[in-house]
C-alpha cells in the first residue's frame, strides 16, 4: 500500500473503492507492459485529459478514427481473428466530454455518477 485517499466528495462522479496505478500493472506477474500496451479490453478505466489552451478538442476527436484504425484494427486482426477488411472505426468509438458535462449528459454508462466498476486505474 501507498496511500490512503478520502472518500471523494459525493457530487463527484467518481467513488473508486480503491486506486491501482499503471505503474504496478507493468509487473509482469500482475499484467505485464506489454499487456498494457497492446490490450485493447481494457475497458474499466477513465481517461482524463488536460488540453493547453488553444487546443481545439473537435479537432482531437476528428483524429480518434484514424487512430483506433491504426492500433486497434491492427490488434483486432491479430487477437481477434477480425477479417482483412475489418475498421475498428466502424466498432469501436473514442469519445471527448467536458468534465463540466459529465452529471449532465452521460455519453456511457462509466460516465455515471457511480463507474460500474470499483476498480479503476491511473
Amino acid at each position: 500500500m501507498s496511500g490512503v485517499f478520502k472518500d471523494f466528495p459525493s457530487q463527484s462522479h467518481y467513488h473508486p473503492d480503491f486506486l491501482i496505478s499503471f505503474v504496478t500493472l507493468e509487473d509482469d506477474n500482475i499484467y505485464g507492459r506489454r499487456g498494457l500496451e497492446t490490450n485493447w479490453e481494457i475497458t474499466h478505466s477513465q481517461t482524463y485529459v488536460l488540453f493547453s489552451e488553444g487546443t481545439d478538442p473537435n479537432k482531437v476527436a476528428e483524429r480518434f478514427p484514424a487512430f483506433l484504425d491504426k492500433h486497434y484494427g491492427t490488434f483486432a486482426k491479430a487477437n481477434f481473428n477480425a477479417g482483412p477488411d475489418f475498421v475498428a472505426s466502424k466498432t469501436t468509438q473514442l469519445t471527448l466530454q467536458k468534465v463540466t458535462d459529465i452529471h449532465l449528459v452521460p455519453i456511457s454508462t462509466m460516465s455515471s455518477r457511480r463507474m460500474e466498476t470499483s476498480t479503476t486505474f491511473i
